[in-house]
């Protein structure tokens, strides 16, 4: 829920164009034909990189996942949050336009 959560707030219109990435989370593709991805979608990069687990009084233990920030998007516009790009630091440099796509160090 997490995932959709985020993407809804960072992109409601689904509009919200960035440079074409790929080859990383749910996105498999990137190839000079276009494959890739070019929409703010800041959960598919990490799909199936949970946060750390919060425990709640009701004693369930809850799993949010990992989102990209905007800054891991757009390389160069400006440094992540602590020189992180994503909400658990997974990610520490801004993603590779496809072709090769991907996320660089």
């Amino acid at each position: 829920m997490s995932h959709e959560l985020l993407e809804w707030i960072n992109d409601p219109s689904i509009n919200n164009l960035v440079p074409e990435w790929g080859n990383i989370g749910q996105v498999g593709g990137c190839t000079a034909a276009g494959t890739g991805q070019d929409n703010l979608e800041t959960g598919d990069p990490l799909s199936g990189t949970e946060m750390p687990g919060v425990l709640m009084p009701n004693g369930v233990t809850y799993h949010s996942q990992e989102n990209a920030f905007f800054s891991w998007f757009l390389p160069g516009t400006f440094v992540g949050a602590g020189s992180k790009y994503s909400s658990n630091g997974t990610f520490v440099g801004f993603a590779k336009s496809c072709p090769p796509g991907g996320t660089n160090p």
